[in-house]
């Protein structure tokens, strides 16, 4: 499979190189390849950006044919995980207390005759530093154990699925990318397979599938025009306008490229906080408390609301940290409550933007 012309998910660094005698060396390499726009001349470079892409295709499953090597792929992984949990099996959580997580993978080696074999890998997570090892892995030593001949120019492609079990309450981190060890390895197999892909999914449904291409593209440019993603930048979070050259909003400290993203199962969990929430601030009239909290939604750890939803500007945390402390939703957070496909409709949102709604806000913060 060839790697997407165009990409639909990026992400991009970029690095300030001094001049040196290698630096110019690389700088005329990339000029005389094609590497930089323009003409220049060698002397009137005195500094430079390079700048990083990192390419990652979003597909529907269905319109993929089935027999596209990704379509293939995806489906020897959704037969692993329904074998794997059937039953209502739930794996010995002794084998996953690092992380809680059930994952699975599959990869897909192309023999030596040119048929296709497909090996299975699970996680295992005894202990720290070194007692882990990922599903990525574990299928290589798989493939790799019952062929002990095989090379890493056979490996065509790896997918990897995070699987909903007790240990991690149903909760999953699909998409799930490889971790730091499992990205060396496979972008050492990429060296062999240029367009080697890591197939990742939008749930256990497997309706959309990432392929992140593990090659990326270098971009040199001339220091006098900054890219355009090191500039002056918007926090998400507080809207907070803060400089250049900066990777942390200056007043909530939200990471630059930190879009919180929620995955389907998690945003699922957090519509059914916020209508809690909704919920118990009609019943009180006010923000609910700590204790009012425990008593309509006592199975929501109250780090969900501080750590996670509040620096995500879905909830306001009002007081000083205690017992006393407060809770109600913001505007973003009644705007998610009422997404399509939840159950409560566009009119509650009208009702609580009206300037009733706007007075009685102004009456809880006096409290």
């Amino acid at each position: 499979m060839r790697p997407p012309e165009t990409p639909i998910s990026e992400s991009t660094s970029a690095s300030s190189c001094s001049p040196s005698k290698g630096g110019e060396d690389l700088l005329l390499r990339k000029q005389t390849s094609g590497g930089m726009s323009g003409d220049r001349e060698m002397g009137d470079i005195h500094d430079m950006w390079t700048v990083t892409k990192e390419y990652v295709r979003m597909r529907q499953y269905q319109d993929i044919p089935d027999t596209d090597p990704t379509a293939v792929l995806a489906n020897k992984l959704r037969e692993y995980m329904e074998r794997t949990t059937a039953d209502g099996f739930q794996p010995d959580p002794f084998f996953h207390r690092k992380s809680g997580k059930l994952v699975l993978s599959v990869l897909h080696v192309r023999m030596e005759d040119g048929s296709d074999e497909f090996f299975e890998g699970i996680n295992g997570e005894v202990s720290l530093p070194t007692g882990s090892l990922c599903s990525e892995r574990a299928a290589i030593a798989h493939a790799r154990s019952v062929h002990p001949r095989i090379n890493r120019g056979m490996f065509m492609g790896i997918a990897v699925i995070d699987v909903p079990t007790k240990m991690n309450d149903g909760h999953t981190d699909n998409p799930l990318w490889p971790c730091g060890a499992c990205s060396e390895w496979l972008k050492k197999i990429q060296e062999s397979v240029p367009n080697f892909r890591v197939l990742a999914f939008d749930s256990i449904e497997m309706n959309v599938i990432y392929e992140r291409f593990l090659f990326m593209t270098h971009t040199v440019v001339d220091h006098r025009f900054t890219p355009a993603d090191l500039g002056r930048w918007q926090c998400d979070t507080c809207h907070t306008i803060n400089p250049e050259m900066t990777s942390n909003c200056q007043n909530c400290l939200m990471e630059r490229w930190d879009k919180r993203v929620l995955k389907p199962g998690k945003r699922r969990d957090y519509r059914q906080v916020l209508r809690s929430l909704f919920e118990a601030t009609l019943c009180n009239a006010k923000p609910v408390t700590q204790a009012d909290w425990k008593l309509v939604a006592g199975w929501v750890p109250m780090w969900w609301l501080e750590g996670e939803m509040a620096p995500m500007g879905l909830v306001e945390v009002l007081g000083e940290e205690g017992p006393a402390r407060r809770y109600r939703l913001t505007g973003k957070g009644l705007r998610m409550m009422n997404e399509p496909n939840s159950s409560y409709n566009d009119s509650l949102m009208d009702s609580m933007s009206s300037p009733e709604a706007d007075l009685d806000k102004e009456k809880y913060s006096s409290r």
